[in-house]
């Protein structure tokens, strides 16, 4: 049932020194003023229902076909693909063509006319480290690179090289094999690159032995030297050979082998016969020993002269 409503309070109509008492105010909120939001929003509402006709309209023309992705049916989702960016192959750019330059050559050239010709022919000279030649004489150059004749950009490097001339030849000491056996000297001295010739020569020293060497022990001689051993026989001496020598010339020879002259025979036509003739007067026609016998040193040789006639 309807609740039952309060009774009014009676107004006082008393006056309070000729006033009268007025009831007090309700404190009743004012009601708001409506402005323009109610037709803006009107307006917000056309523009989102004509948009999204729109996007229906141009789904179902398929107008965005190929701005969303599609995907399979079967629910599989496959995974993005990333796009392959293909870059332009840039057209090649037409510049200005590089100078050229014609390698000149420098091979024979001293160092400097060949640097000299480098720089004339506009390109950069750089030497390389230098090499012995033997067919080079020191300070020209022996190569270089690029050779000559060819054509290459100018500023290009040019590498060249220069003689050292011939190398130095390596200098080996002489070893003493004096008073060893001949053949132990040889070996030796071939082990160390020397090249051995032997002399022969009378001495007191046992035959076999080496008397000296030439050059003398000690020395510093290029390697492959020729070196010369003496080797002693003894005190035998060999026999000059003297024959058609005159007498003068074959008495020289026979006392510097150490022998002595004996008896010197005067042989005329009577004595020589047809070979008389073939022998020059005073020249020797006869030894004893006979030229190239080993005697012992101090041995009398005998000579036959052809006479006068």
């Amino acid at each position: 049932r309807p609740r039952p409503q309060p009774r009014p309070r009676p107004v006082s109509t008393s006056t309070t020194a000729g006033r009268a008492t007025l009831p007090p105010r309700s404190s009743i909120p004012a009601p708001r003023q409506s402005g323009g939001l109610g037709f803006g929003g009107f307006l917000l509402g056309l523009l989102l229902i004509g948009g999204v006709l729109t996007l229906v309209g141009l789904l179902a023309s398929g107008a965005l076909a190929g701005l969303l992705p599609t995907f399979p049916s079967g629910g599989f989702i496959p995974s993005p693909v990333t796009p392959t960016l293909e870059v332009p192959t840039a057209a090649p750019i037409q510049g200005t063509a590089v100078p050229q330059a014609v390698v000149p050559s420098i091979i024979g050239l001293d160092k400097v006319s060949g640097v000299n010709a480098l720089t004339t022919a506009r390109l950069t000279p750089q030497e390389d480290p230098p090499i012995n030649s033997d067919f080079v004489e020191v300070g020209r150059i022996i190569d270089q690179f690029p050779t000559a004749g060819q054509v290459i950009s100018e500023t290009s490097v040019v590498t060249y090289v220069v003689s050292l001339g011939q190398a130095a030849p390596q200098v080996v000491e002489i070893p003493d094999v004096t008073r060893q056996r001949a053949d132990v000297a040889t070996n030796r001295l071939q082990r160390e690159g020397f090249v051995v010739e032997r002399q022969e020569e009378a001495n007191a020293l046992d035959e076999g032995f080496v008397i000296r060497t030439s050059p003398s022990p000690g020395l510093f001689v290029p390697a492959e030297s020729t070196v010369t051993i003496v080797v002693s026989i003894g005190n035998n001496v060999t026999m000059p050979d003297v024959f058609r020598l005159s007498e003068g010339d074959a008495r020289a020879r026979i006392e510097a082998a150490g022998l002595v002259i004996g008896n010197v025979e005067q042989q005329s036509r009577d004595k020589l016969g047809d070979q008389f003739d073939q022998f020059a007067p005073g020249s020797v026609v006869s030894t004893d020993p006979r030229g190239g016998a080993r005697v012992p040193r101090g041995t009398t040789v005998n000579l036959g002269v052809r006479a006068a006639e």
